[in-house]
């Protein structure tokens, strides 16, 4: 795969940032889902991570002391991986008219200045 743009730093960030957080409760699908990936690119992306020493297969996939580096360099390191359920948070209690302003549960913590 060879590292030729941006962009494919910026895949190899997010999928060791995803295997950083997530530790052995990872799933093909759930980044097959966040992502958008294939379970092709996926496949490869992960063996170009083994390939260069990124992620290691000790039981299950971890992120090595050298991905550990490259979350560093990129100040991704300690940053979680959090996937919010708030499907249940979205439906108000009573019903509203057209005339009326909707606004969700908790978006002023979504959108703060």
């Amino acid at each position: 795969m060879g590292i030729k743009s941006p962009i494919d730093n910026y895949k190899i960030a997010l999928l060791l940032q995803y295997f950083n957080s997530v530790d052995s409760s990872y799933s093909y699908q759930e980044i097959m889902m966040l992502f958008g990936y294939t379970f092709e690119q996926i496949d490869n992306l992960i063996t170009y991570l083994i390939d260069e020493d990124l992620i290691l297969l000790k039981e299950y996939l971890k992120v090595s002391d050298k991905g550990k580096n490259y979350l560093d360099n990129y100040n991704l390191l300690n940053v979680e991986f959090e996937i919010e359920e708030t499907t249940d948070d979205i439906f108000t209690e009573e019903r509203i008219s057209f005339e009326d302003i909707y606004i969700p549960k908790k978006f002023e913590k979504k959108y703060k200045k």
